[in-house]
């Protein structure tokens, strides 16, 4: 975690790097999702933090022969705990085995879709070489905007997001060159899924789990109406057959699950076939409260998706307080011009909103 000092308004940033190997949504969740907290909850924390008045001294840090003896001597009188770890490694071995044949199955049907898939010269341009620079831009939009125009058209603010991401490509793309009217932009969807014998709740966070699901946005098309049409009909034939968990459950969760979530959309990212999506983008809605770590309210969030194999850029999306967030995570090499994008998505979103329905 890195915290960051010195910006505009006297208001500081929290930056935070997580590996997605250490979030698996069951026994640990990001850093975010804990640090902050509701008003009411963070009334009673400094409530109850005002009496303790006894002054709080770090110890030293431990020693690697004193964490093996500390290990040794844990194990030894707490036997039952002992058997408790090994119980639970050996379930998720057993889990591991599992996911490895669901996704044997899910290499099968996604190898079957992108048999007949031919991408086109666009497309591939954000599948290049990943070189060790990266570069960054964030984009604030306005939540209502995206509700007036899924009740116009009777779709989802997914499908609005989506398609506004289209229309941005669209136009980074025509940028650098021609776009025939035929080209796509295959999206790597993550997409958190749901038992069918269960409601969502945030205790099932720890044992639903993110499905890969490829989304081809039509770039090439110039009316924003008909790419709205488009990306509806894709996202209701690759998601309806499944069980994913409604945005007004995800919100109801306790703390900041966009963060828990879009790290586990990047393992399943770096899990999915080499050269199978020419974009990954997830979306999680984010909770309309205000958040608070310690005294300080939260006033943006802009999440940063790691880049995959050959990925030239990464999207997140996310919601919070009434705004729409998107972060733009690029190769320093393939996506110098991510600031172009970045300024696209607010004309798409603007050439989508004034289009007479």
């Amino acid at each position: 975690m890195y915290y960051i000092e010195g910006l505009e308004g006297d208001r500081v940033a929290l930056v935070t790097k997580t590996h997605q190997a250490l979030v698996d949504g069951a026994r640990t969740v990001d850093i975010a999702q804990v640090l902050f907290e509701e008003a009411t909850e963070r009334k009673a924390g400094d409530q109850a933090a005002a009496e303790q008045t006894a002054e709080w001294t770090p110890r030293r840090p431990p020693t690697w022969p004193s964490l093996v003896a500390g290990a040794v001597g844990e194990a030894a009188s707490s036997p039952g705990d002992f058997v408790e770890n090994v119980r639970f490694l050996a379930g998720g071995i057993a889990a591991g085995v599992g996911r490895t044949a669901r996704s044997a199955g899910t290499a099968m049907s996604v190898a079957e879709l992108l048999g007949g898939s031919n991408p086109t010269a666009a497309a591939k341009r954000l599948n290049s070489r990943v070189s060790g620079g990266r570069v960054f831009a964030g984009v604030r939009t306005d939540l209502d905007t995206f509700k007036r125009i899924r009740s116009a058209r009777d779709c989802t603010v997914n499908d609005v997001i989506f398609t506004v991401l289209t229309g941005a490509l669209r136009q980074w793309l025509q940028s650098r060159g021609h776009v025939r009217s035929t080209a796509s932009v295959r999206a790597l969807v993550p997409t958190a899924m749901q038992s069918d014998d269960a409601e969502f709740s945030p205790a099932e966070l720890t044992t639903s789990h993110i499905a890969p699901h490829y989304i081809d946005l039509p770039v090439g098309e110039p009316d924003p109406l008909v790419r709205l049409q488009h990306v509806s009909h894709a996202m209701c034939e690759q998601l309806n057959p499944t069980r994913p968990v409604r945005a007004r459950s995800m919100v109801k969760m306790g703390g900041f699950a966009p963060a828990t979530m879009h790290s586990m959309a990047a393992r399943v990212a770096g899990g999915a076939p080499r050269g199978g999506f020419n974009v990954l983008i997830a979306n999680t809605p984010g909770p309309q409260e205000a958040l608070y770590a310690g005294p300080a309210r939260l006033s943006a969030i802009y999440p940063v998706l790691p880049l995959a194999k050959d990925q030239s850029l990464a999207v997140g999306v996310t919601s919070y307080r009434g705004d729409v967030y998107f972060g733009l995570n690029g190769d320093r090499k393939a996506m110098h011009d991510v600031d172009v994008l970045a300024d696209t998505i607010e004309e798409s979103l603007e050439e989508l909103r004034v289009t007479r329905w």
